[in-house]
């Protein structure tokens, strides 16, 4: 059979199971109306207010036999809860070190692509080790700065000396800024 004629008649055989099964809407059936509900908030709020703790305002709290909500329970001056090791991540990802780091790192990364896309894969490979190291420091909120700004240094003065630093030369200006930047960096502010 005809690939179009069976998909015809299967569309036909659709359309008849579906008229036959689902009833037309004009069916005379009466819906009766709702009524409408008055809802008196402010005697429920006074309500609570005298110290009726059976009566809420909010649908989604549970008010206490003493009148405290279990949820919510801090008050809207309060910060809310944080669990102490979200706040330590949190800490961590935010410390100016990590930051500068999450900067520095697709800089070096163009750089090595750029290399890459060169043909010189010796330097491109420099690149990678300094990225290496950067990846360090986002595990550290206060890491040892001399020792970065030597390893980048040293592969900066590396790959200017290379044949391919006029290729480059726009993000070796880049990864010089950056450089400064670091050793300008303030300390990391904790809340221990």
């Amino acid at each position: 059979m005809n690939r179009t004629l069976t998909f015809g008649i299967a569309v036909a055989v659709a359309i008849g199971a579906a008229v036959a099964l689902f009833p037309s809407g004009d069916l005379d059936i009466d819906v009766p109306e709702a009524e409408p509900v008055e809802r008196n908030t402010q005697a429920r709020i006074e309500h609570v207010d005298d110290g009726d703790a059976s009566a809420s305002n909010s649908t989604n709290s549970k008010v206490e036999d003493d009148g405290t909500s279990r949820e919510g329970s801090a008050s809207e001056d309060e910060a809310p809860y944080i669990h102490p090791a979200a706040a330590a991540a949190n800490a961590r990802r935010h410390a100016p070190y990590p930051q500068w780091s999450n900067k520095a790192r697709p800089a070096w990364k163009a750089i090595d692509y750029r290399l890459r896309q060169l043909g010189d894969d010796e330097n491109a490979a420099i690149a990678i080790e300094v990225v290496d190291a950067l990846m360090a420091v986002n595990r550290e909120v206060e890491p040892d700065v001399e020792p970065l700004v030597k390893v980048q240094s040293a592969a900066l003065s590396k790959l200017k000396g290379s044949p391919n630093a006029d290729e480059i030369d726009a993000l070796l200006v880049r990864v010089e800024g950056l450089i400064e930047e670091l050793q300008t960096l303030p300390p990391a502010e904790l809340d221990e």
